[in-house]
C-alpha cells in the first residue's frame, strides 16, 4: 500500500526554486495568472509539513 512507501522528496525545494525561477521570467501577465495556484500549492506544502511533523511525533511518542 502507498503507506508503506517512503517517499524521495529531497529534491522539492530545488525544483520549487526553479518553478519560483521560472516564473518570475515570464511576463507578468502570465506570471499573475499562475499567483493564485502558487497560493494553493503553497497552502498544500504548509500543511504537508505540518502532518509530517504530527506524525514523527505520534511515531517517536509510540516508540519510547
Amino acid at each position: 500500500t502507498r503507506n508503506d512507501r517512503l517517499y524521495d522528496i529531497s529534491a522539492l525545494e530545488k525544483e520549487v526554486a526553479r518553478l519560483c525561477t521560472d516564473i518570475t521570467a515570464l511576463p507578468q501577465e502570465q506570471a499573475q495568472t499562475l499567483e493564485a495556484a502558487m497560493v494553493d500549492l503553497i497552502a498544500g506544502l504548509d500543511e504537508l509539513a505540518v502532518a509530517i511533523k504530527d506524525f514523527q511525533d505520534r511515531t517517536r511518542g509510540t516508540k519510547e
